[in-house]
């Protein structure tokens, strides 16, 4: 939190401790009604302004903005003049070299930034002729140009720390966002989110506990459009390096289609260097690293992040339509653990494995093995040519003070709504239990939320952190799943038991709340069938086998295409 002093006309001075600026903008909308907060610069506080410690900000009530003898502020006038004298961006880059042309370019045919005669005077002696001729002056207040013009003219503040790193960073990035979105007239509109631990003092990159990803995340329509790592001063390296850490698996086909790349860049103190990632995973610097404590520095960044911003513009145009898609690098916090998304899978974590071990019975030896026969299960579909129909490890499990595994591939969910749907949802997930209960292990939790999509025609079911052994009673203190019914346990000897008959009730109450009563008579009998944990009486009334299951006529033609 920082002081912030609020002066209004005739008013006596308020004093707020904001612990964001979104938050300090609530706050005088809720209580001071339509206006505008100003610095002392006359620049607008808006969301990604960076506030100081006893700082002074002026509101100006929209009657009081009217009153003064200004020029109309035409604001999106001057944005989209400026944006239009640009030629568009049709194709996207597929190179650091070509990402160099779009952002760091100088040329005749580059952007014109308008900031206000004062401000481009004063700028005229800090800059080369070639930079000079990016900025156009413009006579009065304008929103835009007074914010564009504290951007190029304030260096960044106490700019030593990985902290102070981010906070310059989410300064430019979330302003000159912020003004195109609301001027410019482009559909795009990202918002800037920082790694939970980069808002308070002493954060480290990869803070979150076992699932390191980068400290900011553009996001648009939950699609992350761009990344950025921040470091102490003197550690540019290190923030690229990691940078290539969270992609090493390279971009992937589900979540970024055929793009051919997404912009980053790595920051350290006032050093910003801007990167290209290519869809297999390789980052490359673009051009040379800005210093933002120069005026040049400062514009050349400006420039290119405006030209970000027209690029992530045509991007979001070419990404895959996914149904329900999911924002990649943002930790979600999910039953006893939280989870995290990357373009080759999911990073998963558990603080407490022992708690979560006594209230489940999973246990180390069983999640081993359970990752074990997905990962055999997985080998042999490559070598079949097929894709997974289990999730598996690319690393982990590991049980140390917390539980940790990276899982791959990486699916998406969507609607199931015709019976061919369900049909592909119902032969991964017979397929996973024929696995699981060979090792005698059970899954426990087969429902739509943990069945993904690989493809159009083909599932894999994941989250295999409740499985459990298929002959051990459960914990006296167990608590039921969401989805189990009264027909899921079987009990025994005064003792609960989830076994593999159980999971094949389970995959039944699952496909029980899909089926419709236009699908086939196959798939009304298969579900019958789950339901009732028995071979139907013409093959012998006996117990019900994931094997026996896959055998079934509904799945006519799965086998060769699909197992």
């Amino acid at each position: 939190m920082v002081k912030v002093i609020i002066l209004r006309e005739g008013q006596a001075p308020t004093i707020v401790y904001p612990a964001t600026t979104l938050e300090l903008l609530s706050y005088v909308r809720e209580d001071f009604g339509p206006g505008k907060l100003v610095d002392g610069d006359s620049a607008v506080v808006l969301s990604g302004y960076s506030l100081k410690e006893d700082q002074e900000l002026t509101w100006r009530p929209p009657a009081a903005a009217a009153a003064q003898p200004q020029p109309v502020d035409t604001s999106g006038h001057l944005v989209t003049q400026m944006l239009n004298d640009m030629p568009p961006i049709v194709h996207l880059p597929k190179s650091a070299a070509e990402l160099k042309t779009l952002l760091l370019s100088t040329g005749p045919s580059h952007l014109r930034i308008p900031i206000p005669i004062t401000a481009h005077n004063s700028l005229q002696s800090q800059l080369d002729s070639s930079r000079f001729q990016l900025l156009r002056a413009v006579d009065g207040y304008h929103d835009a140009s007074a914010a564009f013009a504290a951007l190029i003219t304030k260096p960044p503040r106490d700019h030593g720390t990985e902290m102070t790193t981010t906070c310059a960073m989410s300064s430019f990035l979330g302003n000159t966002f912020d003004i195109l979105s609301a001027l410019s007239g482009i559909t795009l509109s990202p918002t800037v989110i920082l790694n939970r631990t980069e808002r308070g003092a002493g954060s480290l990159s990869g803070a979150v506990p076992g699932q390191s990803r980068p400290d900011t995340l553009v996001v648009h329509a939950h699609s992350t459009v761009m990344i950025g790592e921040d470091k102490d001063n003197g550690k540019l390296q290190d923030a690229i390096c990691d940078l290539q850490g969270y992609v090493k698996g390279g971009l992937g086909a589900v979540q970024y289609g055929t793009i051919p790349g997404i912009i980053a860049y790595a920051a350290a103190g006032v050093q910003l260097q801007f990167c290209f990632i290519s869809k297999a995973g390789e980052v490359s610097s673009v051009g040379h690293a800005l210093d933002l404590s120069s005026a040049t520095g400062r514009l050349d960044a400006v420039c290119a992040i405006i030209q970000c911003y027209r690029i992530m513009a045509t991007m979001s145009e070419c990404l895959p339509p996914i149904e329900m898609r999911v924002t990649l690098w943002k930790v979600v916090e999910r039953g006893p653990g939280t989870v995290m998304l990357t373009p080759s899978g999911a990073s998963k974590a558990i603080s407490n494995f022992k708690n979560h071990a006594r209230a489940t019975g999973a246990s180390e030896a069983v999640l081993k093995g359970a990752y074990r026969a997905a990962s055999q299960a997985a080998a042999k579909q490559r070598q079949e040519g097929k894709q997974p129909f289990l999730v598996y490890a690319s690393s982990g499990p590991s049980f140390g003070r917390q539980y940790t595994v990276c899982t791959t591939p990486l699916g998406y969910h969507r609607t199931v709504s015709t019976e061919q749907d369900a049909r592909h949802v119902a032969w991964a997930c017979v397929q996973a239990a024929s696995v699981l209960h060979a090792a005698d292990i059970v899954h426990t939790d087969f429902r739509l939320q943990n069945v993904v999509w690989l493809a159009d025609d083909h599932c894999m079911v994941i989250d295999l952190e409740l499985c459990r052994s298929a002959t051990a009673p459960l914990p006296s203190n167990f608590s039921q799943l969401h989805d189990w019914t009264d027909h899921t346990l079987e009990v025994e000897g005064g003792e609960s038991y989830f076994r593999a008959a159980s999971d094949l009730y389970q995959i039944g109450v699952m496909l029980q709340r899909l089926l419709q009563q236009s699908w086939s008579q196959h798939a009304h009998a298969f579900v019958a069938m789950l339901i009732s944990k028995q071979l139907p009486a013409s093959q012998g009334a006996q117990a019900l086998t994931a094997e026996a299951a896959m055998c079934h006529e509904w799945f006519k033609g799965m086998q060769g295409k699909h197992g």
